[in-house]
């Protein structure tokens, strides 16, 4: 510094300005060679200190002194180390007199050195400059260029080489000029690619200009020259690739990778955001894996990532946090003092700027992170299995990959030697400048600034516990400043901060913060944001809290949370008229923190945890405060279910001793003793009034609270109900349902009704205390909707399914029934009444009113609108109808009801109906059922006539056959004549309708049985088409439709009977039936006669196809069928399924024709549609007439060019 400041004072311009006035005439060899020598020294000892002003006095002092040197002519060494010093300097000047200065030593220098010269031609034209100001000439430039790049470039030596590297090093930082700036770097990478042809003379020179362009390329990653940068990025990718066995780059290997899109070099600057966030994981893996070396990591990829932290424009949103985070995974692995340098320059860059202070914050937190994981894991943790496996976590988590810990490497950890030293530093160089930033008064910047205390934090985590405790309390008290603060986002950062501290520092510094708090916010507002706080600092520890960590704070914490609820801030929160847009007042965390506080204090403990609700339960309370205490006791219930200690004996311990802590103060009525010389004696003396104890009424609290503590644990862990555990809390039960509290009554019960499960004397000797007392609470409720009519209701329930040997009156059962029978129709209160009857059911009691509770199942069974409700109506009706006795009068009484609703108006209603029938069916004896097949089926039949509904549809055709399967013969009978009746009644088509569907369920069933039956169908159903095959209406088209349904059952069924020679007339009426414009009957026919192929067996060369059954299929029947269906192929209304069916009949048709070889015997019923399609005349065969096949391909080729005019599904 000293020499810089004199090199700044104002003698040394005219005393250099002096000596290059008197050079021209020195002449004295000797004055010459100590001036030149005096010049070079100065040039080259002290070059970083001169000004450039003066630095071209001493060139051209120079200039004018070297062509007089004798020496340089005859000492090579001295030549060489002018050519050593002055060439450098082309790498640094930028005035365009210097360069142009250099340039001419560089023609003085050629003149010496013949090898030179054209390498000194080079230099000047690379230097050139027009006659505009500083502007190059490009002409010139550019072609010095070419000349270098193209041919020139394997010819130069090392001496050559070196005046054109150091001006390359200039060129390359040209921002402006493009072309400039790329031919610059090609040089270099031609150099480079020099590394393996270079002699071993010439190895060290080489190298040394090698790391000449290095150390440059390291000083340019620290600029903010992005253009440039992306540049030296290119040649450094080079060096990795080309100099791979160059010691200072043989760790980069790792980050070559041959795919383009996985190399780093490539990416990290690469335009698309994903592509630079790969290449930062890529090398924070290499790094965190100790494949790159800390002197790399420091000099060039920690100044190139920095630079990306700043990337202001919005569409590198992602890439910045991940760069900060990549700092602090790369500082892991750099040397201490390196990392020392680094984290000094953060914290003065951060109090010199202002605009990026935000960013320079969040970098110095990740570089933080790096020293705080070196000390939580290295200096605090012993086993390094532990620590690798620690940090493998972490890294794991940000760079979102799974790493080896057995190839981790941490080199900042093995860096530190001086431990004590290292920890002076952080609290005497790291921390108080840090403070200082946070202690700023500036309001505007809280909100950027803030965060710096998470990284004071890390920090102060790397100290031990003396010397941690006084630069916390400032972090501390600024926070707490913070959250004094009006503004809701000010207080919110600051509350997220703390809480983030809180994690780092544990639960043993938790005391220490809440004192802080408590002391600081005090009053007002500040009360309501103390409690918040409480609950984001509890919220942010349960995750990793060890039960038992925060004992000591329980005190202080519940303090807070009871004033936050009971005290003035709980009334403040409470009251209507305290108008507000304070979150912290808005809502009410406090009971999310006892719930919290619960889960995590030792059950030891607990007792401080409930003392001021036990102490405010002495005093008058209010109904809602009384509330408020319920909503406590229950939240506290639910982090006591959430603690893992509750769930051993000294859980149960917990809930007894509680209870006991209630019971000795709760009495039932308060007695007050009168004295009765009072009464008498009047005493003159002033009353003094006592204080009035309100514990004993309010006890009943606490015992409410132990008995639904008790069951949430018996619940959740069944492992403890076991008569050891649970006999000695039955006399406490026992107390609990005689006492004359409604809430204990409901939790005694409920309790009582887990006991039930233990079969022990216990438990059986004294239920029947607790059933008549259930039995009373019912009676004396004035509506089945109280909590504890529901609750005896239930344990009732309990007690007839699984103690049966406990016997309940009889005129109990009818009370109960006849008092929730109201209730079938009300859906919160349904499950208990369904629940009552089902256990009533299962001890097979037997009185009147609950039959008549059964009637009214049956209606809600059909009516209901929940299916879940009807269901459930439908299992006890249907279990009742099996289970009781059932009078003759009354079965036929239920069925007739059943068989009634079959046209109920809903379908839901009328599918319940069929369940319900189907179920009786299925299960009822032959003996009970055989009365009713009848009417069901007769009921059944007009479901499947009426019903447009068609699952109720489906549901009754299944049920009728299986009544078909459980009829005898006087039923099928019946039956069978009904069908006969009904398929007579010309007029009457819709009783024809249900004979046929009815004799295709019939058939079904038996099959081949009932020969008879079948072909006295099929006689009657040829004489129905015969009448009705020439017109068709809606009523004689379904009547059609039926009757070919039926008969592709039969031909599934009974092929032998169905497509016999004997039934050849019916074959034809399903072949012109094909033509039918009712696209039902068309596909069903279709399917039919597709299903009578599948019988067929081609025989080659033979018509007509003969079935085994008889049936035959002539070439003309084959023709009408292709005709017909070619004729249909142009409707553009064809669906898919028919036009499906249809290629099937066709492909069958042509494997006929190909097999058989058929002609066509008339020529002109080759076209039965002469509109359609034109003559063929078949000139290129022998033949007098064109196959059978060819004709069918001809008409399916003029479908295929018809294709617009005809359906897709077609083509």
């Amino acid at each position: 510094m000293d020499v810089q400041r004199k090199w700044s004072k104002n003698i040394y311009h005219p005393l250099f300005n002096l000596l290059l006035l008197i050079s021209p005439l020195v002449s004295e060899p000797s004055q010459i060679e100590i001036l030149l020598e005096t010049n070079i020294f100065t040039i080259s000892k002290l070059s970083k200190f001169i000004p450039e002003d003066i630095k071209n006095y001493i060139l051209e002092i120079i200039q004018n002194l070297l062509p007089l040197s004798h020496k340089i002519h005859t000492d090579h060494s001295f030549f060489c180390n002018i050519f050593k010093t002055l060439t450098p300097l082309f790498g640094v000047l930028e005035n365009k007199n210097s360069r142009t200065i250099l340039s001419n030593l560089m023609n003085i220098f050629s003149k010496i050195n013949p090898q030179l010269e054209d390498v000194s031609n080079l230099i000047i034209d690379l230097n050139s400059f027009s006659s505009k100001l500083d502007q190059p000439d490009f002409d010139r430039v550019l072609s010095a260029f070419t000349i270098i790049n193209s041919s020139k470039w394997e010819e130069f030596d090392i001496t050559s080489w070196t005046p054109l590297i150091y001006n390359m090093i200039y060129f390359i930082q040209n921002q402006e000029e493009f072309s400039i700036r790329v031919n610059a770097s090609y040089t270099m990478k031609r150099f480079i690619e020099r590394f393996n042809d270079i002699s071993i003379t010439e190895r060290e020179s080489y190298l040394k200009l090698l790391s000449s362009i290095l150390k440059a390329l390291k000083k340019e990653m620290k600029s903010n020259r992005d253009l440039v940068r992306h540049e030296y990025l290119g040649i450094l990718a080079h060096i990795a690739k080309f100099c791979s066995s160059w010691d200072p780059v043989i760790d980069l290997q790792v980050l070559l990778i041959d795919d383009e899109e996985a190399n780093f070099f490539n990416n990290i600057l690469h335009i698309q955001q994903h592509r630079r966030i790969r290449a930062l994981r890529r090398l924070c893996i290499a790094s965190s894996q100790g494949k790159i070396n800390k002197n790399n990591i420091s000099e060039i990829f920690l100044p190139l990532v920095e630079s990306l932290c700043f990337c202001s424009s919005k569409q590198y949103h992602n890439l910045v946090p991940e760069a900060i985070k990549s700092i602090g995974i790369l500082c892991t692995n750099i040397h201490w003092n390196q990392y020392y340098n680094l984290f000094k320059r953060y914290i003065i860059k951060l109090k010199s700027t202002q605009d990026t202070s935000k960013i320079m914050i969040r970098i110095i937190d990740s570089a933080a992170d790096a020293l705080f994981h070196t000390y939580k894991f290295s200096l605090i943790d012993s086993e390094d299995i532990k620590i690798n496996n620690s940090i493998k976590t972490s890294l794991e988590k940000d760079l979102k990959v799974e790493l080896d810990s057995s190839n981790l490497s941490f080199y900042l950890k093995t860096s530190i030697t001086n431990d004590i030293q290292v920890k002076d530093i952080i609290y005497s160089e790291f921390i108080p400048p840090l403070i200082q930033i946070l202690h700023k008064m500036d309001t505007s910047t809280i909100i950027s600034r803030i965060p710096i205390a998470l990284t004071i934090t890390k920090l102060l985590r790397c100290l031990n516990h003396e010397s941690l405790m006084p630069h916390l309390s400032l972090v501390l008290s600024e926070i707490c400043k913070i959250l004094q603060n009006r503004s809701q986002s000010h207080r919110d950062i600051a509350r997220e901060v703390l809480s983030n501290i809180i994690a780092l520092l544990g639960p043993q510094y938790l005391l220490y913060i809440l004192v802080q708090l408590k002391s600081t916010l005090k009053r007002g507002y500040q009360l309501h944001v103390l409690g918040f706080t409480v609950h984001t600092l509890l919220y942010r520890l349960q995750k990793n809290a060890v039960i038992g960590s925060i004992n000591n704070c329980i005190d202080i914490i519940v303090e807070i949370l009871i004033n936050d609820i009971f005290g003035k801030v709980g009334i403040e929160k409470d009251s209507e008229e305290y108008i507000t847009s304070m979150k912290e007042i808005k809502t009410n965390k406090s009971y999310d923190s006892f719930e919290i506080l619960s889960s995590i204090i030792d059950l030891e403990h607990f007792c401080l945890l409930l003392k001021p609700i036990f102490k405010l339960l002495h005093e008058e309370l209010t109904l809602e405060i009384l509330k408020n205490i319920d909503i406590v006791f229950r939240r506290v219930s639910l982090g006591i279910f959430k603690n893992s200690l509750c769930y051993t004996r000294n859980g149960l311990r917990l809930c007894y001793n509680l209870f006991q802590e209630g019971i000795k103060n709760f009495k039932t009525k308060n007695d007050k003793k009168v004295d009765t010389k009072k009464t008498f004696i009047v005493e003159l003396s002033s009353y003094k009034k006592e204080k009035k104890n309100n514990f004993s009424n309010n006890a009943c609290k606490i015992i409410k609270f132990s008995l639904d503590l008790l069951k949430g644990i018996l619940l959740k862990d069944k492992t403890l109900i076991s008569p050891e555990n649970l006999i000695p809390f039955i006399p406490i039960i026992g107390d609990s349902v005689l006492s004359g509290n409604e809430e204990i009554h409901i939790s005694a019960l409920n309790v009582f009704s887990i006991f039930l499960k233990l079969n022990i004397e216990h438990v059986n000797s004294s239920l029947n205390v607790f059933v008549n007392q259930a039995f009373s609470f019912i009676k004396l409720s004035t509506s089945t909707n109280t909590e504890l009519c529901q609750t005896s209701l239930k344990f009732l329930i309990s007690v007839l399914k699984s103690h049966r040997n406990v016997e309940i009156k009889k005129e109990w059962l009818v009370y109960i029934i006849a008092k929730i029978k109201l209730d079938i129709e009300e859906p919160d209160r349904q499950n208990i009444v369904f629940s009552m009857i089902k256990a009533i059911m299962s001890r097979k009691l037997i009185f009147t009113e609950l039959y008549d509770l059964v009637d009214s199942i049956a209606a809600i069974m059909i009516t209901n609108q929940s299916k879940v409700t009807r269901d459930m109506a439908r299992r006890i009706y249907y279990q009742f109808l099996l289970d009781y006795p059932q009078g003759k009068n009354r079965l036929k009484k239920q069925m007739d009801f059943l068989i009634k609703n079959l046209e109920y108006e809903h379908a839901s209603g009328r599918q319940s109906v069929i369940e319900t029938l189907n179920l009786i069916v299925t299960d009822f004896d032959d003996s009970v059922i055989k009365d009713f097949l009848e009417p069901f089926f007769i009921a059944l039949m007009m479901v499947i006539v009426n019903d447009r509904d068609i699952q109720s549809w489906n549901m009754s055709s299944i049920l009728l056959q299986k009544i078909f399967k459980r009829s005898d013969s006087s039923v099928l009978k019946f039956i069978t004549e009904s069908f006969k009746t009904w398929l007579n009644q010309v007029e009457e088509s819709c009783l024809r309708i249900a004979a046929i569907q009815g004799y295709g369920f019939l058939f079904q069933v038996f099959g081949k049985t009932k020969h008879e039956e079948i072909h006295y169908f099929l006689e009657k159903t040829r004489k129905i088409l015969d009448e009705n095959i020439n017109s068709y209406n809606s009523e004689n088209c379904e009547l059609i439709y039926q009757i070919m349904h039926t008969m592709l059952k039969l031909t599934s069924l009974v092929p032998e009977i169905i497509m016999s020679a004997e039934q050849s007339t019916l074959w034809n009426f399903f072949i012109n039936l094909l033509a039918c414009e009712n696209s039902k009957i068309c596909f069903i026919a279709a399917e039919i006669i597709g299903k009578s192929f599948s019988f067929c067996k081609v025989i080659p060369k033979k018509l007509p196809l003969i079935s085994p059954y008889g049936l035959l299929y002539t070439q003309n029947n084959l023709s009408t069928i292709s005709n017909t269906i070619l004729h249909k192929f142009y409707k553009p209304d064809l669906n898919k399924e028919l036009s499906l069916q249809f290629s099937k009949n066709l492909f069958f048709i042509a494997k006929c024709y190909y097999l058989t070889n058929s002609e066509i015997s008339e020529y002109e019923n080759l076209y039965m549609y002469p509109k359609v399609e034109k003559l063929v005349k078949f000139k290129e065969t022998n033949m007098e007439y064109p196959t059978c096949l060819e004709w069918l391909i001809f008409r399916l080729c003029i479908i295929l060019k018809n294709e617009k005019n005809i359906n897709h599904e077609v083509c």
